[in-house]
């Protein structure tokens, strides 16, 4: 809650004011925050058969070290895709809006390749709606949401 405090005269004739009550008035924002997690990965290598071995975190989008130490979170990358997808923006406009919208900058080509990981994640739940559609003996299809050319 935050008070505002009475003006200390009129303003159209400088009048003095007495207070009848209060309103509220609601003021919502979005919050742009970047979130940044550092992982503290232990390297490890087997005793026996000398493999060299590294744990993961649930929050970790790839394994990549070295050149590839930051990773886009999952959250940024649900969002990238359903910008692209959802709403039919380019990979470069997707990148444009994270950039703007929360300062994280991305590449183009790591919203295509989150598309990408996305659709081979989807693709048995993909198979088996194609299955049952093929045995349905009508289907209808709702391309109302797509985004017009």
């Amino acid at each position: 809650m935050i008070a505002i405090p009475l003006p200390t005269q009129c303003a159209d004739c400088s009048g003095k004011l007495e207070q009848e009550g209060t309103q509220p008035r609601y003021h919502e924002e979005i919050v742009r925050k970047m979130i940044g997690r550092c992982f503290d990965i232990p390297i490890c290598r087997c005793t026996v058969c000398q493999l060299r071995v590294q744990p993961r975190h649930s929050l970790q989008t790839s394994d990549a070290l070295g050149a590839a130490v930051v990773q886009v979170g999952p959250d940024a990358l649900a969002l990238g895709v359903h910008l692209n997808q959802g709403f039919g923006l380019p990979h470069a406009d997707v990148a444009t809006v994270l950039q703007y919208g929360s300062g994280l900058q991305v590449h183009r080509r790591t919203i295509c390749r989150a598309v990408d990981r996305v659709a081979r994640k989807g693709q048995p739940t993909w198979k088996d709606l194609r299955q049952a559609a093929r045995r349905s003996l009508v289907n209808g299809i709702d391309e109302t949401r797509w985004p017009s050319a």
